[in-house]
């Protein structure tokens, strides 16, 4: 949430204004203030967390709409457009079809707070429908909570364009550089949408992501808003920034943000395989390893990667070194040959190796190279292969070994037994 925020507040000082073209610009003036993005940015964020996970739609659309009101009504002159203005101000809170970028700028909760991207991109969808009910709008929303959920689950930039270009049918090619030339922004989701997802695909960091936004002019605090909202799925925000947001926003809305803030620590703490192998490495227990489990579970659900460590001939070995370094994934290719490396243990056996991160497998070994692998695939692949003990997951550092019978009972879904020897292979 500090992303959205801190986008809208560095755009708000250039929204439509006849400036240059340029990432060469002051983040902070007189005029920077949050504006409407933020207030229902928030709104959004309370809804959902007060509609609860499974929330269904009728009920998520019941807090969607009373708190879109609710928090309207409290910073009535914060920059609406006249029709969402008109509907919140209003009796008659039925959707009016707008396709306008007020869906999307609001969504970025809905990109944090679920499991799959099934889910996300159903909840994105309600929190723009009670409003802005154009596809166009939908599809807006839909898109930019779907980033963030890719992103968050570590896809790299290339695949996430590549799926939201074919989930929503988004030009993503062009460069920021080349869109300043002949870009004329408007408020509208199909000419903000695009921009702002090519902003953050192409940003080194964070603030590259809000300054490639607003170098763009035009609507820019929304522009920022959801660049910035994509980008903290990615980059680490400075303590410096979200210490402006916090200075810049009402008491009551860094309550709001904080309290959201520790619901998203929470549920990425339970999405985060490294904590929970690391709590159960101190103490091997049912109530420990279930924790492993899910964290897995809900990674493989999201389309996360393995990453395995490959052997291959001298020969394609050497042609890949003109392109990628040791250490580095390298793409499947029909004309490469990789075999995944196995680990033996004391005992004997042998266990496919697969890494969380690339960082994990290179810390003892940066001569090889890596293949991504869907974490499902690599387990169903290791029960395919006859000797396969299982799958050691981060072989270097706090280790877990995934067993064969835990790989099959964890597939099928049923609770597994916690196997005594974790620690002595």
């Amino acid at each position: 949430m500090y992303g959205a925020i801190f986008g809208d507040i560095v755009g708000s000082s250039y929204e439509f204004r006849e400036t240059e073209k340029t990432k060469l610009f002051r983040l902070f003036t007189e005029e920077s203030r949050f504006t409407d993005d933020t207030v229902m940015s928030l709104a959004v964020a309370k809804a959902l967390i007060e509609a609860g996970p499974s929330g269904d739609e009728k009920t998520v659309k019941e807090r969607l709409v009373d708190n879109l009101v609710n928090f309207g009504r409290s910073f009535p002159d914060a920059g609406y457009g006249k029709m969402f203005k008109a509907w919140f101000m209003g009796e008659n809170h039925e959707p009016y079809g707008s396709f306008g970028n007020g869906s999307a700028m609001r969504v970025s909760a809905a990109g944090w707070l679920f499991d799959s991207v099934e889910r996300t991109r159903e909840v994105a969808r309600w929190t723009a429908e009670v409003t802005h009910n154009d596809p166009e709008a939908v599809k807006g929303a839909e898109a930019v909570a779907t980033v963030i959920f890719l992103a968050r689950n570590d896809w790299n930039n290339a695949t996430i364009q590549h799926y939201i270009q074919r989930e929503f049918g988004y030009e993503l090619t062009r460069s920021i550089e080349d869109l300043r030339k002949d870009y004329e922004g408007d408020a509208t989701c199909a000419n903000t949408v695009p921009q702002a997802i090519r902003a953050f695909l192409e940003a080194e960091d964070f603030e590259d992501a809000i300054r490639g936004a607003v170098s763009l002019g035009g609507d820019t605090d929304t522009l920022a808003c959801m660049a910035g909202s994509m980008a903290e799925a990615k980059f680490e925000i400075p303590e410096e920034f979200k210490e402006e947001v916090r200075d810049r926003i009402t008491p009551n809305m860094g309550k709001l943000l904080l309290d959201y803030e520790n619901i998203v620590q929470k549920l990425e703490e339970r999405r985060d395989v490294l904590l929970q192998i690391h709590n159960f490495s101190a103490e091997h227990s049912k109530e420990l390893l279930m924790p492993v489990l899910n964290a897995l579970d809900i990674r493989m659900k999201a389309g996360c990667l393995f990453f395995m460590p490959v052997e291959l001939p001298e020969e394609e070995t050497a042609k890949l070194q003109e392109k990628f370094p040791k250490g580095s994934v390298i793409p499947l290719a029909r004309d490469l040959h990789p075999q995944r490396r196995s680990i033996a243990t004391n005992d004997g056996k042998r266990w496919l190796a697969a890494f969380t991160s690339v960082s994990e497998g290179n810390k003892r070994d940066a001569e090889t190279y890596y293949v991504g692998e869907p974490i499902g695939f690599t387990l169903q692949a290791c029960m395919q292969i006859a000797d396969c003990a299982g799958v050691v997951i981060n072989a270097w550092g706090e280790r877990f070994f995934f067993t064969r019978e835990m790989i099959e009972i964890f597939l099928s879904k049923k609770e597994p037994e916690v196997q005594d020897d974790q620690a002595e292979r």
